[in-house]
């Protein structure tokens, strides 16, 4: 009867089946060498970042870099891609905000800076592929446009609603505005960073970002 019960029992409660020991080598190998990718663009460049320099920072052989990624402009989009997908799912709720006005834009701008200063790093590194890649057709680039689209209309999400006395339309431009210029803000203390040699911005660096949204806000909102 045990055996019997066991064997009819419902397949969500089957124990999970273990991770085959060749598909977690093979995660374990892609994760380290996009760790160690990501050291390098830091500290570097695309153009600087060899195969043969990550193989031995890495211990990984080429053939398994190759395999995983395909080029060297698959690697680097891999990186700013999770780069990407982790600092922007740091960004808070739009709508744990309050619901209009300058207490809005001063919480929303609080919640902005601390991602960019919990994962400055990443960033600097985001900005540093989209600076050195340019208008050229590298995969990356169209990963890094993507993500600023979807850094605006975080934005616009954030932003607009404060403008409660405005028309919708006028509020969603003049959100759109604040947040085109406190990104290309943010870009400039990032890419400071990098010149002066540092790994990304720190916390101080971004706190001007806070005064720059309650002055753009006060500006536009009259």
């Amino acid at each position: 009867m045990a055996n019997k019960a066991l064997r009819t029992l419902p397949k969500a409660l089957d124990p999970p089946v273990p991770e085959n020991g060749r598909k977690r080598l093979g995660r374990q190998t892609r994760e380290r060498v996009m760790e160690v990718a990501a050291g390098m663009l830091l500290q570097g460049s695309v153009s600087a970042m060899s195969i043969a320099e990550l193989v031995r920072l890495s211990g990984a052989p080429a053939s398994s870099i190759y395999w995983h990624f395909g080029s060297k402009e698959g690697l680097v989009t891999a990186v700013a891609a999770t780069a990407i997908e982790r600092w922007l799912g740091s960004l808070p709720d739009v709508a744990s905000f309050p619901a209009s006005g300058e207490e809005r834009v001063v919480a929303g701008i609080a919640g902005i800076t601390a991602a960019l200063a919990r994962d400055a790093r990443m960033v600097t590194l985001v900005i540093k592929v989209g600076v050195e890649l340019g208008p050229g057709r590298h995969a990356g680039v169209e990963v890094v446009r993507r993500a600023r689209a979807d850094v605006l209309q975080y934005g616009v999400r954030l932003f607009a609603p404060a403008f409660a006395g405005l028309s919708r339309a006028k509020a969603r431009a003049a959100a759109l505005r604040m947040s085109s210029l406190l990104m290309a803000t943010a870009d400039g203390i990032a890419v400071n960073a990098a010149t002066l040699g540092q790994g990304g911005a720190a916390a101080n660096d971004y706190r001007v970002l806070a005064d720059l949204a309650v002055l753009l806000y006060r500006q536009q909102a009259t």
